[in-house]
């Protein structure tokens, strides 16, 4: 699966990048055959903020994990 560049360049922006994971670093989040596009790991709450705007902004579907 191919991650679209704008979505890892915005997560990429809030985060970092060494906290966005995607490629083969996905495989331990799947679920059955469901696999994220992309799995955040923000630093704060500040950072967890601003995830969950863009996220809402952009109609990305969010599932907390852990």
């Amino acid at each position: 699966m191919i991650v679209a560049t704008s979505l890892t360049d915005a997560l990429c922006a809030i985060v970092g990048a060494d906290h966005v994971l995607a490629g083969d670093d996905l495989a331990r989040y799947r679920l059955g055959a469901a696999a994220p596009e992309a799995v955040v790991l923000p630093g704060d709450e500040s950072e967890v903020s601003q995830v969950l705007r863009l996220a809402w902004e952009e109609g990305w579907a969010v599932v907390p994990w852990g």
